[in-house]
């Protein structure tokens, strides 16, 4: 068949323009440089991150600040498909307003898009966490794994981990038409149980992040219109007739998993977070730490309170000091009592009626 070149003209071919092939005395193509992307300037084994990745985080960087002097640069690892997870941050890029940006995702769940809640990847073992509750650990301390990669960045201590890039395969449990079995069934209690224990993992650690996706264009049968993922936690084809003026939530996804409370605002250093998104109490814990000095200007401390998660209202119960619940904008504001060191706020849905 006739050779179709992807290139425009043979001007814009850069691989062949950088000498690592050309057309030989028979017209045939042949390989000058076989090992061009093997080894680095200097001849030896290249390093991608440090020989690529570093270089152009230091440049963008440049350009950034060069318009943004304070702007925080996100550097995100690239993909090594040999491991299954980053390895380290670069110790050789040193600077200021920096934050890593790993992407993470439950290997299994999204290879295999099957609801497993009793299997899951363990990083640390490069094994299998085998029952519920050891794949929840291994999902949480897989998590914790990528929180870390962050401490060589930047130059002691590291810099804050931003998880760029998590979230499900909403399309689980594909049939033989790749249709997800709750788009037949409009059951979604296996996404939400699935994306529960990754937000768990992401609770437990602390871990800021962007879920992923939402995509504008869903639809059951063509998903994200992107590698044959689906992903996104609102599709038109779950409006069912409805749209956002008839309910907010409409389209929606795995919401009782995916909208939770949390805090927006802490007046202090947070320690532990967690939210039992599967049972009816909807039992919120949050902890935190501050200085136990006597200040009459304690900031407050603002904590979304959805009401997705508690239509018939909340009950409250702090540690100290005092709040206010603002039911309208869905948050609380928490003033903790500046003599102590840490202060605890519990949440739970009051039941109807009461």
């Amino acid at each position: 068949s006739k050779r179709v070149s992807a290139w425009k003209s043979d001007s814009h071919d850069i691989w062949r323009n950088e000498g690592i092939w050309d057309l030989d005395e028979n017209n045939q193509p042949r390989l000058l440089r076989p090992k061009h992307f093997a080894l680095n300037k200097l001849g030896k084994t290249v390093n991608f991150m440090n020989d690529f990745m570093v270089p152009f985080f230091e440049k963008f960087t440049e350009g950034i600040r060069s318009v943004h002097s304070d702007a925080i640069i996100f550097c995100e690892p690239y993909i090594d498909p040999n491991k299954p997870v980053h390895g380290n941050a670069p110790t050789s890029m040193k600077g200021k307003r920096l934050a890593w940006a790993p992407h993470y995702y439950d290997a299994l769940t999204l290879l295999l898009k099957k609801a497993r809640p009793w299997v899951a990847l363990d990083i640390g073992t490069e094994g299998i966490a085998v029952g519920v509750a050891a794949a929840q650990n291994a999902i949480t301390e897989n998590l914790a794994h990528v929180k870390h990669t962050s401490t060589t960045l930047g130059g002691n201590p590291g810099v804050p981990t931003l998880v760029g890039e998590i979230g499900i395969p909403i399309d689980l449990d594909r049939d033989a038409n790749g249709m997800g079995y709750a788009y037949k069934t409009n059951d979604f209690s296996a996404q939400i149980r699935t994306l529960d224990r990754t937000m768990k993992g992401l609770e437990a650690n602390l871990l800021s992040f962007t879920l992923w996706n939402y995509a504008a264009g869903n639809s059951n049968e063509r998903g994200d219109l992107w590698n044959d993922e689906d992903l996104s936690l609102w599709s038109r084809d779950q409006q069912n007739g409805k749209t956002y003026r008839d309910d907010l939530n409409a389209g929606g996804r795995a919401l009782a998993a995916a909208v939770r409370p949390y805090p927006m605002k802490t007046s202090g250093v947070p320690l532990k977070l967690s939210f039992d998104a599967l049972s009816n109490e909807r039992a919120f814990y949050y902890e935190f730490s501050s200085s136990s000095e006597n200040d009459p200007k304690v900031a407050p401390t603002l904590i979304f309170i959805p009401r997705f998660q508690y239509p018939h209202g909340i009950n409250i119960n702090v540690s100290d000091g005092s709040y206010e619940y603002d039911e309208v904008n869905q948050y609380i504001s928490y003033v903790h009592d500046s003599g102590l060191n840490t202060h605890i706020v519990l949440i739970s849905h009051k039941k109807q009626g009461h």
